[in-house]
């Protein structure tokens, strides 16, 4: 099987096409050292199911390392995985997904706008009892307009994010 091989926080790990993290240690105190799997934890937040794991480095200390990021770093070496503020964005939504084609290195705001939130962007206006759609763009509300129903204050909210992520990653 196909492998990637790479050093992080003073372990060598090898990512394999089915996206399989193998380290170089042991698997207890007692056995011989060799190539481990990397086992990971998963972290349920509302939204999101993310996969981590915990390296040592020399000195014992450890660092907390999500999946996704070291599939990442294993396909495009000039990425620096310790660099927080560089994103990895999951195209599909599924955070399972930690394959290749479905992540993408973006910036704070192209991240920003590709969340997904059911109630996001329009709000009722308790006076008119009518529903207004609003985007924010470069720190500055826009109104999309005045609407009768909920989904279709929802609908012109989803179009004008459409437009604009594809201005983003185009």
């Amino acid at each position: 099987m196909d492998y990637k091989e790479y050093m992080v926080y003073d372990n060598v790990l090898r990512v394999f096409e089915d996206n399989t993290i193998q380290k170089w240690g042991k698997k207890s105190r007692f056995s011989k050292v060799g190539w481990v799997n990397v086992g990971f934890y998963i972290t349920e937040k509302p939204t999101n199911i993310y996969f981590w794991t915990h390296l040592k480095n020399k000195e014992g200390i450890k660092r907390k390392f999500y999946r996704h990021r070291l599939i990442y770093k294993a396909h495009n070496p000039e990425f620096d995985l310790m660099n927080k503020s560089l994103i990895i964005d999951h195209i599909s939504h599924t955070k399972a997904g930690d394959n290749i084609e479905n992540l993408r290195l973006v910036t704070q705001e192209q991240n920003v706008w590709n969340r997904q939130r059911p109630c996001k962007g329009y709000s009722k206006n308790k006076i008119l009892g009518t529903y207004q759609a609003r985007i924010t763009e470069n720190k500055k509300r826009k109104s999309l307009g005045y609407y009768k129903t909920e989904e279709e204050a929802a609908a012109a909210y989803k179009e004008a994010v459409k437009l604009r992520l594809l201005q983003l990653f185009q």
